[in-house]
């Protein structure tokens, strides 16, 4: 077989190869593959607090205090928040934003004395995602350290003759209400009482129960109002540092006599007293003072104790009813 016109079909091969060239110079290469983004991580629930406690600190003051949620280090956390409702009621709560440094808050505005409040503690992150709630009821309280007539409240040893050595938790007849002392002879009028006795290393000073104290004296009469008392619970210089969880109605109360002078706590001797029972009960925490490591004070035959009242107004409120919220 013969070419003809060669030049011909070589100009034309070129021209073939040239624009297979061309095609497959222009042809784009694959990049790399990028995978698609993640999706955005979201933050967790954050877990709630724990072991949440409250405390009176006055009629129109109280105080909630909690264990921090195990998640508080977290990046994306962000505070608590606390809700206060009157309990029982309908009412929209009102909110307190509280730093996630902090696991405690005084709330003193808006509250009445002896009115029961619920406290609801949430754990909230920065995405806004809430934890389970923890809440509280409890409720204020009257303070007193003075009695009516302005002085601190003082109860003297069984030497004295011109002050009494028996105490009434609160006296609604006296202006204004509050705690009052008595003469023990007006056994009738007092709830918690006083008996000293001995000196030095034999010293007894002996707190407690109006019938297990009446019992030291011989010129005692009437049939007392009994403060029922616990045992020496705190070593508290204050009762805003008392803080509780619980019902006060579940502790233990008994008719005794404290004999502070055993007592080895540094600043002062705490009990809770209760006076009637079930829905009249009127509950009370007490704080017994030292002064330069004592609690017995004075000179001569007028030494005395001197106390701290919290005292519940509002019968059957003991204070406090703890619950896991949802």
């Amino acid at each position: 077989m013969k070419i003809k016109n060669f030049r011909g079909w070589l100009a034309m091969f070129s021209i073939t190869l040239l624009i297979v060239f061309v095609f497959t110079a222009c042809e784009e290469k694959p990049g790399p593959i990028v995978p698609d983004p993640d999706p955005p991580v979201e933050n967790p629930t954050p877990i709630g607090v724990d072991s949440l406690k409250a405390g009176a600190l006055s009629e129109t003051s109280i105080r909630i205090q909690w264990r921090h949620s195990p998640d508080v280090d977290s990046v994306w956390f962000k505070e608590y928040v606390v809700e206060v409702v009157p309990t029982g009621t309908s009412l929209m709560p009102v909110t307190f934003a509280v730093p996630k440094t902090h696991n405690s808050i005084t709330i003193n505005e808006g509250l009445e004395n002896g009115r029961r409040y619920t406290f609801t503690v949430k754990a909230v992150s920065d995405s806004g995602k809430v934890s389970n709630s923890r809440s509280i009821e409890w409720a204020t309280s009257r303070y007193f350290n003075i009695l009516s007539d302005g002085t601190p409240i003082r109860i003297y040893g069984s030497a004295s003759t011109q002050f009494g050595s028996g105490l009434r938790l609160y006296n609604p007849t006296v202006t204004p209400p509050g705690p009052s002392r008595h003469m023990v002879s007006a056994g009738a009028q007092w709830n918690l009482g006083l008996h000293t006795s001995g000196t030095g290393a034999n010293t007894v000073v002996k707190f407690g129960s109006a019938s297990e104290i009446a019992k030291l004296y011989t010129n005692f009469s009437g049939t007392p109002e009994d403060a029922y008392i616990t045992d020496v619970l705190h070593n508290q210089a204050a009762l805003g540092g008392i803080m509780h969880d619980k019902d006060l109605s579940k502790l233990t109360f008994s008719k005794k006599a404290i004999n502070l002078h055993e007592n080895t706590n540094d600043q002062a001797a705490v009990f809770f007293a209760r006076v009637g029972s079930g829905a009249t009960a009127h509950y009370a925490k007490v704080i017994v003072r030292k002064n330069q490591g004592n609690f017995l004070q004075g000179t001569g035959n007028d030494r005395f104790i001197e106390v701290v009242i919290s005292y519940q107004t509002a019968a059957g409120v003991p204070y406090a009813k703890i619950f896991a919220g949802k």
